[in-house]
């Protein structure tokens, strides 16, 4: 998938491993990578496997990270796919945009 973000610095955490190792730590900074990996690995997000994604709304998805820390992101499509109810048809979307990381805890 093409990965766009929502502001620098969640690229500078996604794109940059020491910046996000002093922001979140050695542990979470290795899962985002692999997560960033996972997403650029494959072509729609119908390829990922379904758990690997939780909804938090039709527009907004999330994955888990480790230690309480998701990754949010929406579709990326400046007219995102739609399905017959006009909700996206996420299973054929193939550009996504990264929104933020959190930690559930905070």
């Amino acid at each position: 998938m093409v990965l766009s973000f929502d502001s620098e610095e969640i690229r500078d955490y996604c794109e940059t491993r020491i910046n996000a190792v002093n922001s979140f730590g050695e542990n979470v900074a290795k899962k985002l990578r692999n997560r960033i990996s996972e997403l650029s690995d494959t072509s729609t997000f119908g390829e990922l496997p379904p758990y690997f994604w939780v909804p938090v709304n039709n527009q907004i998805y999330r994955v888990a990270l480790t230690e309480g820390y998701y990754l949010y992101f929406s579709s990326g499509h400046a007219r995102p796919p739609l399905n017959g109810n006009g909700e996206i048809n996420w299973k054929t979307v193939s550009r996504i945009k990264l929104l933020d990381i959190t930690n559930s805890h905070d």
